[in-house]
């Protein structure tokens, strides 16, 4: 499992280490401006980028089956491969974090709730993607992507006028979202389901890689 691991980080270093010192920047970026979205905005959009670009990789330079070709079973392969994009993810999530509350741009409650949130993220987007990636082509999966991503924004863009003109009541959805996201307990037990989630996720990814031929 760890030797999968370490496998997927050096196929990705330079691309890891360039988006770490893109961070950086990116940190000092937040400082000056005050900005809690940008302190974890990056992080957690390059976790998701880093997820797909080693998905292609791996598939499209024939990594997998060099991978195979090792003493390392096809589990173990994949659960280095959730493993690899956690390690990456989760502690940059919680430096980025750590350096907000130090600078003083965020209390510790935001602080917090702020880590939840973005955590919740990734390990959701992660618990989608990565059985998509050992089903789907690259470039089907690039598709995939942008339309998990994005559409759902268009949609709601598209049918916001749309509501406003009928009798549909926006605002309690926006007070429910606003209730959620100001409640702990509430963001942890959402944190939690998508820990299932990806429990099953690795389950599926699991099933499907042991069939996958090369």
């Amino acid at each position: 499992m760890l030797s999968a691991c370490r496998s997927d980080f050096y196929l990705m270093k330079s691309t890891v280490r360039l988006y770490l010192i893109v961070q950086v920047l990116m940190i000092c970026f937040a400082s000056v401006s005050n900005s809690q979205y940008l302190y974890l905005f990056y992080p957690t959009l390059t976790s998701l980028v880093v997820s797909i670009n080693l998905n292609n990789q791996t598939t499209s330079g024939g990594f997998s089956g060099i991978l195979l070709s090792s003493p390392i079973s096809r589990k173990s392969i994949v659960i280095g491969r959730y493993l690899f994009i956690l390690l990456f993810s989760v502690p940059i999530i919680l430096l980025s974090s750590l350096i907000m509350f130090i600078a003083g741009d965020a209390t510790s409650y935001e602080t917090i709730r702020l880590i939840i949130i973005c955590c919740t993220i990734i390990i959701t987007m992660q618990s989608i993607f990565t059985p998509l990636s050992y089903i789907l082509k690259p470039n089907y999966l690039n598709i995939s992507f942008i339309i998990i991503c994005f559409v759902p924004s268009v949609i709601f863009l598209l049918l916001k006028p749309l509501l406003e003109r009928s009798n549909f009541n926006i605002e309690n959805i926006i007070l429910t979202i606003e209730n959620i996201y100001n409640s702990l307990t509430t963001l942890s037990i959402i944190l939690l389901v998508s820990l299932i989630l990806l429990a099953i996720s690795m389950t599926i990814s699991i099933a499907v890689f042991k069939k996958k031929e090369f």
